[in-house]
């Protein structure tokens, strides 16, 4: 039985990389070649996504992104570096086939909708290597719509590293960034942003900021991100009408007591009607929190939950970035991958489930963590604790006073009484171990618990459909099966 599964998982491993690797970029840069080249060869308005693999190397152009569904994938998210020196208010280039450009070293015009940026850095060295100066210098600025930026390296020695500023609708979605500038403001959107398992750092000036004019609804979201900075900083402010949400995030002492408000005391330049919306749910900073930092969710429209929030929510389920970040999976990075011993054997844990049921995707990543954690992460937003009866479609919380006639079946497919399911358990409790995130252990609790609260109906439909259930023998401590049988030669022993 051993041999058949593991020659099983092999076989979907294998079918699944051979599947990866079938799949063509639609065009390769090397370092002695130009990412701007590749865009321009692009179809003018692609209807799907149009891949650009840039290899490892340092590119030192500025990238104007002008057309819709570009990709631009690095090899390496450390060794693949577009590096371009450009002070905004110096800046030579103003305009791009017809069209405004602002400063940075990759831009995104008008119409640049639905594009993707993953495994880079994107460096703005202006003000190492021109003139000491943190004015305004970006590394990404873009006024097009539904672009996403995961797995970068987003460093500037200026204001502003990564501005998105779509004029109106504005939606953006960022995961796994490592951000670090020594100005202000260096995550500014205007409009929507979701933010992710990001890393912070700054020196000594405001680190986020936020432009929620026209619309209520308009936020920025972070969660499970962290702040530091080289000297004391506040965490944010605001210009006009603005709204911040940060979920499970942590900082470092260098954070200091001022909470996120109006950038000025001597002015207003905006009135901001809406006021004040700063809403958080289990900051934690190092040398404990400052009064502003406590659990205030029910404040905020809606009163939403820490598990409400999350992408979809974030723009009102009118785009889903993580299900289009998911479709390119490890079709990113599968080539470059290189995982630590404790990260593989978790990994190895992870990838079972999902490759018994054709149902892996995994965010483009070639962080070892980052990666495990897009894999837990895309069971869990999957996951859920109900019954459904498939000749109806009704849906059950428990096993309770289920009819008789019904044909049941759990709504997710990780709650049923199996080896694999134990080994999901265990990988996810290697997962809380290593980061820390409680929802991996909750993970674990919630589904023993509705096993054991569900046990006779699960025995029940095991036993009807040939299955062996198994369960622990009160008085020898070993294996019963369903039929009463005891395991004479194997004790349960306790994992964890």
């Amino acid at each position: 039985m051993k041999r058949r599964l593991a020659c099983f998982i092999m076989s979907g491993i294998i079918a699944l990389f051979s599947s990866l690797h079938a799949q063509s970029y639609q065009a390769v840069v090397s370092p002695d070649a130009s990412i701007q080249a590749a865009i321009e060869a692009a179809p003018e308005k692609p209807d799907k996504p149009y891949v650009i693999l840039v290899k490892n190397g340092t590119y030192r152009e500025k990238v104007i992104i002008n057309k819709p569904n570009i990709v631009l994938i690095g090899e390496n998210r450390d060794s693949t570096r577009v590096i371009f020196a450009e002070l905004s208010s110096k800046r030579t280039m103003k305009e791009y086939k017809g069209k405004p450009v602002g400063n940075g070293v990759i831009v995104l015009q008008d119409g640049a909708d639905d594009c993707i940026i993953s495994g880079m850095t994107v460096y703005n060295n202006y003000g190492s290597t021109v003139e000491p100066t943190t004015a305004h210098q970006m590394a990404i600025f873009g006024t097009a719509t539904r672009t996403i930026v995961i797995n970068c390296n987003i460093w500037a020695d200026g204001n502003d590293a990564l501005s998105l500023w779509a004029k109106e609708g504005g939606m953006y979605y960022h995961a796994d960034l490592n951000l670090r500038c020594p100005g202000v403001d260096f995550l500014c959107p205007r409009g929507w942003c979701y933010a992710t398992r990001c890393s912070f750092y700054g020196d000594g000036r405001a680190l986020i900021w936020h432009d929620g004019r026209g619309n209520y609804d308009k936020k920025l979201v972070i969660t499970n991100s962290h702040f530091d900075s080289k000297s004391p900083v506040t965490l944010g402010r605001y210009h006009h009408d603005a709204q911040f949400f940060l979920i499970n995030c942590t900082m470092t002492d260098k954070i200091i007591d001022h909470p996120i408000g109006y950038a000025y005391t001597d002015q207003v330049l905006d009135p901001c009607p809406w006021g004040q919306r700063v809403y958080m749910y289990n900051v934690r900073r190092e040398g404990g929190n400052f009064e502003w930092m406590k659990n205030n969710l029910e404040k905020a429209k809606g009163s939403p939950t820490p598990k409400q929030i999350n992408a979809l929510w974030t723009f009102g389920g009118k785009w889903d970035p993580e299900a289009k970040s998911n479709r390119f999976g490890m079709f990113l990075h599968t080539r470059r991958l290189k995982l630590s011993n404790k990260i593989a054997n978790t990994m190895r844990k992870l990838l079972i489930l999902p490759l018994l049921y054709s149902a892996f995707s995994l965010q483009a990543q070639n962080n070892d963590l980052s990666m495990v954690r897009s894999v837990a992460d895309n069971i869990l937003s999957g996951h859920s604790y109900n019954i459904v009866d498939k000749k109806t479609g009704k849906v059950y919380a428990d096993s309770k006073n289920l009819p008789a006639d019904g044909d049941f079946a759990f709504q997710s497919k990780y709650l049923e009484w199996r080896y694999v399911d134990g080994v999901l358990n265990m990988a996810m409790l290697d997962l809380f171990k290593q980061t820390g995130d409680e929802k991996y252990k909750d993970f674990v609790l919630k589904n023993y618990r509705f096993i054991f609260d569900n046990s006779a109906f699960i025995r029940k439909r095991n036993s009807e459909s040939g299955l062996l259930s198994l369960c622990c023998d009160e008085k020898s401590g070993r294996l019963r099966s369903h039929d009463g049988r005891i395991n004479r030669r194997r004790p349960l022993r306790q994992s964890f």
